[in-house]
């Protein structure tokens, strides 16, 4: 699975933040496609990412056992051997990734960051195997 990163909407609207989404999403739970991308809507400065890469490193190491974050519509906890979301309003059923997955996705998001905020601007990374 692919994920892709860009300032342009569908209709071509340049927007202010980021848009991630996944590539080819039909062909992927439909879950997969709505979380993960959601996950980094609201992490649109270099340092809030480098916060979240931060915590994930404290769960890996054993120092805490969950970090708990997530944005308005859904909760994100990221224990050491799985990334769970669960829908704030409980329209969406629980969904669930690898840590692994999920810090690329954050660092798709942080590597875009980087780059000029111009319509041209996109990336791709590669999330999985799927």
């Amino acid at each position: 699975m692919k994920v892709k990163f860009t300032y342009l909407s569908d209709d071509g609207k340049m927007w202010s933040t980021p848009l991630c989404e996944v590539v080819d999403d039909e062909r992927y739970d439909e879950n997969c496609a709505t979380y993960l991308p959601l996950s980094v809507a609201e992490l649109y400065y270099i340092s809030w990412i480098d916060e979240e890469l931060s915590e994930i490193e404290r769960v890996e190491k054993g120092e805490i056992e969950c970090h708990e974050t997530g944005t308005d519509i859904f909760f994100v906890d990221v224990y050491k051997d799985r990334v769970e979301f669960k829908d704030v309003f409980q329209e969406w059923p629980d969904w669930s990734c690898t840590p692994e997955e999920y810090k690329r996705v954050l660092l798709g998001q942080r590597t875009f960051l980087m780059l000029p905020k111009e319509p041209e601007s996109y990336l791709e990374i590669k999330v999985n195997d799927l």
